[in-house]
């Protein structure tokens, strides 16, 4: 028997609670997302290269716009604690 296309709509209803098996449904694509993302996040870091290429500012600043992507310039200060931890986990890692 087919249903109507209002009669399948009002399983969705905001005032009437989902059964078991719509949210066991739900659940399975939010999960199925969830690890497609993760396994696509993992592809794109593979293939990036873990090293850094230090340049001065003019040189950096026209490779930027060559590239058409962000400048991304790390200024530090003794005192400062994220600092150091993002020079140790992020910058010195990346530097064989």
């Amino acid at each position: 028997m087919k249903q109507s296309f209002s009669a399948w709509m009002s399983k969705f209803a905001v005032n009437k609670a989902p059964d078991m098996r719509t949210l066991k449904i739900l659940s399975l694509i939010c999960i199925a997302v969830s690890i497609s993302g993760i396994t696509m996040g993992f592809a794109f870091h593979a293939n990036t290269p873990a090293t850094l290429s230090w340049l001065t500012m003019e040189e950096a600043q026209q490779k930027s716009m060559e590239d058409g992507k962000p400048l991304f310039v790390f200024v530090e200060a003794e005192w400062c604690g994220i600092c150091k931890r993002m020079l140790q986990n992020v910058i010195e890692s990346a530097n064989p």
